[in-house]
């Protein structure tokens, strides 16, 4: 009812998402802006709570490891010359593909929908 008053729904942190449909004359219209509304407030409000736990994680390393790099960088690939065809870069030693570094802190590696993976 909010949102036919309104003609917008809002998630937990005050995010609008318009719907004009919601006043429409066509049934069909109005069906699907009342089931955007409650999928919006849902969903919206739900990666606002992942965003800010990013965001609070990401303060709280960069605290509890202040030297640590903002990003990793896992491997140097060799010179373009070197691997002019497929199987040049199978044949490439690993040793050359890859350069060990030594890693302080923990890092975010992949975000995917409700999930946070970090790599410690």
């Amino acid at each position: 009812q909010d949102c036919r008053d309104r003609g917008h729904v809002c998630t937990l942190l005050g995010r609008k998402r318009f719907l004009p449909g919601i006043r429409s004359q066509n049934v069909h219209a109005r069906s699907q802006a009342e089931r955007q509304a409650v999928n919006s407030t849902i969903q919206g409000s739900a990666a606002d709570l992942v965003k800010t736990a990013m965001v609070n994680i990401d303060r709280r390393l960069a605290r509890e490891f202040p030297g640590a790099a903002p990003f990793l960088t896992y491997c140097e690939a060799p010179p373009a010359t070197q691997l002019t065809t497929p199987t040049a870069l199978l044949t490439t030693p690993t040793s050359r593909l890859t350069t060990p570094t030594t890693v302080s802190g923990s890092h975010l590696v992949l975000q995917l929908h409700d999930e946070l993976i970090y790599e410690v």
